[in-house]
């Protein structure tokens, strides 16, 4: 198996476990308000979307040219 953009790769891997820690962080406060959990849902969802950036940035090369690679 090869990894195409292994600098990219590593940088969202990177991005994704720090959103998904500061996700945790936020949502164990003691004190839980609107502005924590919407925090915490926010950092999440930026975490998962550099989950998937950091998969499709490995597997697919040609980005949207292949049929893999457009759906």
């Amino acid at each position: 198996m090869r990894i195409h953009d292994p600098d990219v790769v590593y940088t969202d891997l990177g991005l994704a476990i720090l959103g998904a820690f500061f996700a945790w962080r936020l949502w164990k406060q003691p004190t839980r308000t609107t502005l924590t959990t919407s925090g915490s849902v926010i950092m999440a969802a930026l975490a998962s979307a550099a989950l998937f950036g950091a998969i499709f940035h490995a597997f697919f090369p040609a980005n949207t040219t292949t049929r893999a690679g457009f759906l």
